[in-house]
């Protein structure tokens, strides 16, 4: 009899470990399987917002079927960007991490967070200037400007807004660019090379064009013949 009960209480116990291994924790008062990620990440995982702007955060598990999807956040820098509940703000110019913890197991995520400073240009601080018009396509889409900013850069430094406006039942965008013609004694200095900024507010993201632009004061591209960006 002793035998036999315990054959019995061996085959329970390696039950109960083929379904741990396979299916997660059980809890042994309720008799339910308890399933704990095998991996976690962040959606986003890299966010561009701009400064007072935010996103919301949240958790993708694997396998989906986790039992306790709650997570705590936590800032790495409260002076760039805080976390209220799952919503992220960016505070000041700058560079963090967001990093998420399962309340279930402590599994961690983090999401990189970087946050650009208004873009705002004064033209009192720059000699001369140059037009570009021009149209925009990101990820195959016409540009919108109720979803997207589109800007234009000397290296880190902003150098002007493009401007949706229309012209004989034509949309595209007008920008007015700011920078430095500096000549040397024999011959022009090397031109300040302009690129453009996509800045996506519903998917924090922050595209750039391929086409570089000389900074040369002159007109770039016509309102009938506006030259093309491609984000």
């Amino acid at each position: 009899m002793k035998r036999l009960w315990r054959i019995i209480m061996f085959s329970c116990v390696a039950v109960v470990m083929t379904m741990t291994t396979s299916c997660g924790l059980i809890d042994m008062d309720f008799g339910t399987v308890i399933q704990v990620p095998y991996t976690m990440r962040l959606n986003p995982d890299t966010a561009y917002v701009m400064e007072g702007d935010t996103f919301v955060i949240a958790p993708v598990f694997v396998p989906d079927s986790v039992s306790n999807r709650e997570v705590y956040y936590l800032s790495e820098a409260d002076s760039v960007a805080t976390v209220q509940g799952n919503t992220v703000v960016g505070v000041s110019e700058g560079e963090t991490r967001i990093k998420a913890i399962s309340v279930q197991d402590t599994t961690k995520a983090y999401c990189q967070v970087f946050v650009m400073a208004p873009w705002a240009v004064n033209p009192y601080d720059y000699s001369d200037d140059m037009i570009v018009y021009a149209t925009a396509m990101i990820d195959g889409k016409p540009f919108d400007p109720a979803k997207q900013m589109i800007g234009a850069f000397s290296g880190p430094e902003f150098r002007g807004m493009g401007k949706m406006i229309e012209w004989q039942g034509r949309k595209f965008l007008q920008f007015r660019i700011y920078g430095y013609m500096e000549w040397g004694d024999d011959e022009p200095t090397l031109p300040e090379q302009i690129r453009f900024a996509c800045y996506e507010k519903e998917h924090v993201s922050l595209k750039y064009a391929s086409l570089l632009l000389p900074f040369d004061g002159e007109t770039h591209g016509t309102p009938s013949d506006p030259i093309e960006l491609n984000f």
